[in-house]
């Protein structure tokens, strides 16, 4: 899991450089500008606010935990 942070509201390198890593990675929504890039839900998880953040951590844990605890590629 790779979060990103976006002071600015900009799409930055960090989301580019984690994602061609093959992380999956973490990043508040930037709307159709960042869509342009990646897909949200597939290439990359987005969200809006804190509680959007914690429940899609909450999620790949719940997706690890049912793979075994088995690596999980990427977002999906």
């Amino acid at each position: 899991l790779a979060p990103n942070e976006c002071i600015l509201g900009e799409i930055n390198m960090r989301l580019f450089e984690a994602a061609s890593a093959g992380a999956c990675v973490l990043t508040p929504d930037l709307g159709e500008a960042q869509a342009r890039f990646f897909e949200p839900g597939r290439e990359i998880l987005v969200y809006r606010d804190a509680l959007e953040m914690t429940g899609q951590i909450h999620a790949l844990n719940h997706l690890k935990t049912a793979r075994g605890g088995a690596y999980v590629d990427n977002c999906d």
